[in-house]
């Protein structure tokens, strides 16, 4: 799959890039013995931005290559689909 839009692409750059910066700040936390709860609203934190990408990449995949798949009945990228969605609802 790939994101079909450049400013959905720049989108999702730019969350993954605060991700990264909120779990190098979970990392220096804990380097610096800082309190667990501290720590685990941080990771907490970066877990919801993770999770909201995820849905980003997963209604552009749907929106784009899922609604190709169909006009083609090509029932290999549903099945692709329900792995990917067996993956996130556990």
């Amino acid at each position: 799959m790939k994101v079909n839009d450049e400013e959905k692409t720049k989108q999702i750059l730019n969350r993954l890039s605060r991700i990264i910066g909120q779990l190098q700040a979970v990392k220096r936390m804990t380097e610096e013995k800082r309190e667990c709860s501290e720590i685990l609203i941080q990771i907490s934190a970066a877990r919801s931005a993770l999770e909201s990408v995820s849905k980003l990449l997963l209604q552009d995949h749907v929106n784009t290559c899922i609604q190709k798949a169909i006009e083609k009945n090509d029932d290999t990228a549903i099945n692709d689909l329900n792995n990917i969605l067996s993956k996130f609802l556990y």
